[in-house]
């Protein structure tokens, strides 16, 4: 049976009586709708990308800030002492870099 393709014009021979595109424009039409089945598909995995990536950012944070009971800071209160003394300038010749740290943990200390 031959049929006229609606989409180029052109006459084509058509073995079921359901077939109402030539090859041709079938397989484009098909690619067409793959493509765009694909380009919504990325687009949907990169949401998800993005989402995924600020929730991970957020829980990062989360588990880099030290809770006021926390063992971070319970472990700051019981060794302190010893920080200081294994940083102290006093035990490294005066070095600018261990004079800092002495600093800092003094300046800590206060929110312990």
């Amino acid at each position: 049976m031959t049929k006229t393709c609606p989409d180029c014009g052109q006459n084509f021979h058509a073995d079921q009586p359901w077939k109402w595109l030539c090859l041709s424009c079938y397989i484009q039409r098909k690619r067409s709708q793959t493509e765009n089945q694909t380009q919504q598909t990325i687009k949907k995995l990169q949401r998800r990308v993005q989402t995924l990536e600020m929730e991970n950012a957020e829980l990062r944070f989360r588990t880099f800030q030290p809770e006021p009971d926390g063992d971070v800071v319970k472990g700051l209160r019981d060794r302190w002492k010893d920080l200081i003394l294994l940083c102290h300038p006093d035990r490294h010749s005066d070095n600018t870099r261990a004079h800092e740290a002495t600093v800092w943990l003094n300046q800590i200390r206060k929110n312990l």
